[in-house]
């Protein structure tokens, strides 16, 4: 495998297939070791694993070192940055952490993705107005609905909950197909969770027949129904509702029970990449926050609003939980084993 140039995919590989992190970091390593020779742009594939699987490993101060060597060595690209940054908030360097997250940017200050990509790192953070400030200027640069929807969630999480649904307003008198991929509904959907986290505090204060109101316009509730919403800010991922992890021992009747359970959440749709998916239906309190695909390397934690009308008047629930990252669930069920469902993973509340 390391004779010859340097094949960083199957490195990897190798690496995925380890029982363990700290197997994988020493393939990793040993790989790096036997082509110290080649070039920099070779390695830095691994070198960027490498980084990864420290972190993964709680070695967050020796992933701080590998990733500050590489970018004194003039390696800093889009990846080294978001690994650097992330490296850095955790050892508590928010600032510093900042700022090595707007290099990005510097790479292509006029491009689309660059712009969403750091807006959705700050947004993930819980920094509000620096992403804010990205989602303006991307904007600006690409008028997308979707990059508006962006937009309104970073002003609502800063506290301008008015200019937030104000921007969703724009979207849902926008242009659109009806479907699924319509940014119209998304827009109304997120409308509605701002709407809906209102009606759910205990502030008296607030005035509740207005935000009815406001409910009722966005064409969600035409009958008595009930609305069940999952929003998160990691973007990158995607979340949705299922049943608990199989046991290794579970029998016929259970397995068949999860099954019948997945169908009752068949109909629930995304909202595009914006953070969130919803089901036109309630009665869903067993059913557990999930990934829709591998669980990743960091935490992800989420909102779950179930608003219901009844004819009459509106109610809302809110809860907030997180997902543990994949070495703390690998932690706490060492033995768990594959099933349908694998490729999600149950939330903690």
């Amino acid at each position: 495998m390391y004779g010859g140039d340097l094949d960083w995919r199957s490195v990897a590989d190798e690496a995925a297939r380890a029982t363990s992190a700290g197997e994988a970091l020493e393939v990793v390593t040993l790989a790096l070791t036997k082509h110290a020779d080649a070039s920099e742009d070779e390695r830095l594939p691994l070198d960027l694993l490498r980084i990864d699987l420290l972190f993964e490993l709680d070695r967050v101060d020796d992933a701080i070192a590998a990733a500050r060597k590489l970018r004194e060595r003039g390696l800093i690209t889009p990846l080294l940055a978001q690994r650097l940054g992330e490296l850095l908030v955790e050892a508590g360097e928010d600032e510093e952490g900042k700022r090595v997250f707007s290099e990005i940017v510097e790479y292509d200050p006029s491009g689309e993705y660059t712009r969403r990509l750091l807006g959705d790192i700050f947004l993930r953070h819980g920094w509000f107005q620096e992403a804010y400030r990205q989602y303006q200027d991307l904007v600006s640069l690409s008028a997308a609905p979707t990059d508006v929807i962006r937009m309104a969630r970073a002003a609502a999480g800063a506290g301008r909950v008015d200019e937030g649904l104000r921007l969703l307003r724009k979207v849902i008198g926008g242009e659109g197909r009806p479907g699924a991929d319509d940014p119209r509904r998304f827009a109304r959907l997120h409308a509605a969770v701002l709407l809906g986290e209102l009606l759910a505090s205990d502030d008296e204060q607030l005035p509740r027949a207005k935000l009815e109101r406001e409910l009722d316009r966005l064409q969600l509730f035409d009958t008595p129904t009930t609305w069940t919403i999952l929003t998160w800010a990691d973007l990158e991922h995607d979340l949705t509702l299922g049943v608990e992890p199989l046991t290794p021992d579970a029998d016929k009747a259970q397995i068949e029970a999860a099954k019948k359970a997945a169908l009752r959440i068949s109909n629930g749709r995304n909202a595009g990449d914006t953070g969130l998916w919803a089901i036109q239906t309630g009665g869903l309190d067993d059913l557990v926050v999930r990934h829709r695909s591998p669980v990743p390397a960091r935490p992800v934690s989420f909102e779950r609003l179930t608003i219901t009308w009844d004819g009459e008047r509106f109610t809302a629930k809110r809860e907030l939980g997180t997902i543990a990252a994949r070495a703390a669930r690998e932690r706490e069920a060492p033995a768990a084993t594959p099933s349908d469902d694998d490729d999600d993973s149950a939330a903690t509340e």
